[in-house]
């Protein structure tokens, strides 16, 4: 068989498919006797002017004859099918209606060519008859590749029912701890929680990364990938019924490889909306199951590289198929083996610079090519599809709509937040910015939020970094952010700080605020635990707590490296250390000079006139601390912490060892914002 009439096979299989995955349902008799019509044109060099448009009487009488003959009657939704599927896509059919094409019919009604007088060399002017034993063959060989087609996205189907049953499991799971706190508490369930639910997978290693490779999930996202994946493998290995003999005459390995090929194809075009509403900010999603950034970016991430392996299977099966039975240069004179091809290594790029010793020390280079390698290779899978209208777009629409979608409310945050704000950013010691930012609405930002900044600096208005912030005091119409410096953005910022000796007033952008709050009101106990900067996200739930919790008992430990860094939050620490209401343990780490600490403690208390908190100059044991927190906890209890990963490994370790050790609830609440 020639290479164009394969390609002639390509388009006819994937005609259907340009309106609907299941549009085979209703139109098969009308394909097959398309197709059929097509074949005595290209096997029998009957001329594309006779029968290669559907603007020809000729080729619409023999349509309808094939109907009527196979059928017994004529079907009208079959004729539909040819006018609008087929010709009103790809031909000069516009304006014609159904009972043009039956008048056409009744026209040439007695006056049809026998098929079986015709030979190759024969150019025929009238309609002709149907040969039923190719019929017969066709449609045998139609359903049985549209079977195999159509499974491919009833399997897709169910991916996306089982993606939904646990949303709704982990959905229903959080309503269950809010109506039913003491059905909450058992040992069933603490014993889910402490061996499934809350531990890392191993070694309580789930925040500090492992060179070469990076973070290890919880057990519990370790488990739903690992369904996914199986999942995955499994409908791609099973029900394939490659026929043969066969209509087309094609080897049954060649059909094995061409229904994988398909099979691959469609499940990752499937991938691409869970890809893209798993990466946006605007996540409805982590509002129904609680989930934090970090769980949809590692779910993400392994869906990316699924996603990837579908579409490398794809590619190559369908290379090889070219190659062992056709020519596989001349089918790259196609355009969209072209734009496969473009896709296919657009998609290697971006799993190959997303691996993690790229990523995490070119962060913000990986950013932006992985935004624009992802647009081109959603463009690249576009026309893949397209330039010969092969269908299954839906999946690739559906996406960018959720991209688009996740933008437009991106801007809408920033114009709701007043666009363009004041901020004051301080410099105040050990590679740390304190920033205040105007905003009419500060209360806005509720605890456990955070929102991403966009500095408006001529090199770096276009960046944006999250940064949790909470208001300056109920009176004041500031919002702070505290932020360290690292690379990239903060970097410039820093040295534009610098530059003014240490203070600098900007115009800022906020996009926010993200994330969940936990309500802490609603426990007996809450500690909470933060290292270094990660004392702006204790502080979003500790100041409204001491304003609005009565007889709630708070314990609050700051691990920091250096006394300097009290300064830090020297207004905020002013006021937790004169409250009644908590129990504040500042630990230093680092050993400092006698004349240093003499320096820095003078400096401090003189500047910010700061009452002496409980310090100690020394490493807490957060283990011990949590089990002696918990242990005397007379009802429930929350172990908050945000800090260094080892500290949130140790406290999240920690806090699962000790669920049953507290008559009631015993929640753990991790604030962290991991890539």
């Amino acid at each position: 068989m020639a290479l164009q009439n394969y390609r002639l096979l390509i388009l006819f299989l994937f005609g259907t498919l340009a309106t609907g995955t299941h549009a085979w349902l209703y139109n098969l008799p009308g394909q097959c006797c398309y197709n059929i019509v097509a074949a005595y044109a290209a096997n029998m060099n009957v001329t594309d002017q006779t029968y290669g448009g559907c603007d020809n009487d000729l080729v619409a009488a023999t349509y309808v004859n094939c109907l009527v003959t196979a059928e017994g009657k004529v079907d009208k939704k079959a004729i539909s099918y040819l006018l609008v599927d087929i010709c009103q896509g790809d031909y000069m059919y516009y304006g014609t209606t159904v009972d043009d094409v039956m008048n056409d019919y009744e026209k040439y009604k007695d006056k049809f060519v026998d098929y079986a007088t015709l030979n190759s060399t024969d150019i025929v002017n009238l309609p002709v008859t149907t040969n039923m034993t190719m019929y017969d063959e066709e449609i045998e060989y139609l359903d049985n590749y549209y079977y195999n087609v159509i499974k491919a996205t009833v399997f897709a189907e169910i991916m996306y029912g089982m993606w939904v049953g646990l949303f709704l499991v982990v959905g229903s799971y959080n309503l269950l701890k809010l109506m039913a706190p003491k059905f909450y508490n058992n040992f069933q369930l603490n014993w889910l929680r402490q061996y499934f639910l809350l531990p890392a997978l191993i070694r309580a290693r789930h925040n500090r990364a492992i060179p070469f490779i990076g973070y290890l999930p919880l057990r519990s996202e370790f488990l739903v990938m690992a369904i996914h994946v199986i999942y995955n493998i499994l409908v791609c290995a099973v029900h394939y019924s490659p026929a043969y003999p066969n209509y087309y005459d094609v080897p049954s390995r060649q059909l094995l490889e061409i229904f994988i090929a398909h099979r691959t194809a469609i499940l990752s075009f499937a991938h691409m909306p869970l890809l893209v509403i798993f990466a946006g900010r605007n996540n409805f999603l982590s509002a129904v199951t609680g989930w934090s950034f970090s769980t949809f970016n590692f779910y993400h991430k392994w869906l990316g590289r699924i996603t990837f392996v579908h579409a490398s299977l794809h590619a190559i099966l369908w290379s090889a198929s070219y190659a062992q039975y056709y020519s596989l240069s001349e089918s790259y004179s196609e355009a969209y083996m072209r734009w496969g091809a473009v896709a296919t290594v657009l998609g290697a790029l971006i799993v190959m610079l997303a691996w993690y010793p790229i990523r995490s020390y070119f962060y913000e280079a990986f950013l932006y090519m992985h935004i624009v390698l992802a647009a081109l290779f959603i463009a690249g899978s576009w026309y893949h599809v397209m330039v010969e209208d092969f269908g299954y777009n839906q999946w690739l629409i559906v996406a960018f709509s959720l991209w688009a979608f996740d933008r437009v409310l991106r801007l809408a945050r920033i114009v709701v937040n007043g666009s363009r704000r004041d901020a004051i950013v301080e410099h105040v010691g050990e590679g740390v910015l304190r920033i205040s930012i105007s905003h009419k609405h500060p209360t806005n930002f509720y605890s456990g939020s955070y929102t991403f900044v966009h500095f408006l600096l001529p090199t770096v208005f276009y960046q944006s970094h999250p940064f949790t912030a909470f208001p300056e005091s109920e009176s004041s119409n500031n919002l702070i952010v505290i932020g360290r410096v690292h690379k990239g953005m903060t970097k410039t910022l820093n040295n534009a700080v610098l530059a003014a000796d240490g203070s600098r007033q900007l115009k800022v952008l906020l996009d926010g605020p993200y994330g969940k709050s936990h309500s802490m009101v609603r426990y007996d106990s809450v500690m909470l635990i933060a290292g270094g900067i990660g004392i702006t996200g204790a502080l979003s739930y500790v100041t409204p707590l001491l304003t609005t919790a009565k007889n709630m008992r708070i314990s609050v430990i700051w691990v920091v490296r250096k006394e300097s860094a009290l300064k830090w939050i020297a207004p905020e620490l002013q006021k937790l250390s004169s409250s009644k209401k908590l129990e504040l343990n500042i630990y230093i780490t680092e050993s400092l000079q006698e004349e240093n600490k003499m320096e820095t403690t003078e400096s401090i208390n003189e500047k910010d006139s700061i009452e002496s908190p409980n310090i100690t100059r020394s490493r807490p044991n957060i283990t011990e601390e949590i089990a002696k927190f918990v242990g005397s906890s007379a009802g429930s209890a929350a172990v908050f912490c945000c800090g260094p990963a080892g500290m949130n490994d140790e406290a999240r370790a920690a806090t699962s060892n000790n669920l049953n050790s507290c008559k009631a609830k015993v929640e753990y609440i991790e604030d962290i914002f991991g890539w």
